[in-house]
């Protein structure tokens, strides 16, 4: 499923696309990024990518207009959050995603920035690791 996402600029500047469609997943790709590189930033969370409910036992149809308009409203709110954080806001891969029709996740990639989340989690795995505990 693709999202819209708009962006206009003001008169005189170089001006991006005036939307673009991003998949959830590259939402998502955008988050982890930055989770990863500003690990003392809360990062907002993204809307849920199902709609799964407790009291039904199945899942909801995903494509029913009023989850797919609560899931738009949610990652519009995720953006407008980002840009309005004083250090987020100027990460050269949120301006990226909101301005490049194409290519974005190649840049995005290109970074390194899951072998940075793996290795902290490998130094984590060892800070935590107990050898032969029972002597």
């Amino acid at each position: 499923m693709l999202f819209r996402s708009v962006e206009s600029m003001g008169e005189g500047q170089c001006s991006p696309p005036d939307s673009l469609w991003r998949r959830y997943s590259e939402f998502e790709l955008l988050r982890n990024y930055l989770l990863v590189n500003y690990p003392h930033i809360i990062v907002p969370p993204l809307p849920e990518k199902r709609a799964e409910f407790v009291w039904h036992k199945l899942s909801a149809d995903n494509m029913d207009p009023d989850f797919v308009e609560r899931r738009r409203i949610g990652l519009e709110n995720f953006l407008l959050r980002v840009a309005s954080h004083p250090v987020l806001c100027q990460e050269k891969m949120f301006n990226a995603f909101l301005t490049l029709e194409t290519g974005w996740k190649e840049m995005v990639n290109e970074t390194g920035f899951q072998l940075k989340a793996d290795s902290r989690l490998k130094a984590l795995n060892a800070t935590f690791r107990v050898k032969n505990p029972d002597k």
